[in-house]
């Protein structure tokens, strides 16, 4: 019984391990999450946002690949609105955008202002789902700038 306890223990954990090592290395391909964000209630962040400008959140699903996006939403209706923009040119991964809030405007490692709304950015869909927004990171846009 011991050694058929310990036989079975052991595949569990070389099971585990097979996991977290394929997950780890293939973070696209392993689904062991949600692949949307949720960020909370969409009244209070519209008023932050449109009190302070939109908030950065360093890679919110921690895969590790540097995906920092900022929330956006303009607009009076906190029920519309929403975006989420990635903190990065996408043609330049390494250069990354700042928002500036004297300009209203994202503004790049090379000194270039784009729009609040992330035109010509990577942006993922934001939506507001029983009055708390969640953000799609899984479809990703570019819309000419």
């Amino acid at each position: 019984m011991v050694v058929g306890t310990s036989v079975t223990l052991a595949m569990a954990a070389a099971v585990v391990w097979a996991v977290v090592s394929f997950a780890s290395k293939n973070p696209d391909k392993a689904n062991l999450g949600s692949p949307t964000f949720e960020v909370g209630r969409a009244t209070r962040l519209a008023k932050a946002i449109g009190d302070g400008g939109p908030f950065l959140f360093q890679d919110p699903l921690s895969l590790g690949r540097g995906r920092n996006i900022y929330l956006q939403h303009l607009g009076s209706d906190p029920d519309t609105g929403w975006s989420a923009i990635e903190a990065r040119l996408p043609a330049e991964p390494s250069c990354t955008i700042a928002w500036k809030q004297a300009r209203a405007a994202f503004v790049d490692c090379h000194g270039a202002a784009h729009p609040a709304d992330g035109k010509g950015l990577v942006t993922y869909p934001a939506t507001v789902d029983n009055g708390h927004v969640r953000v799609d990171l899984r479809t990703a846009t570019t819309t000419a700038g």
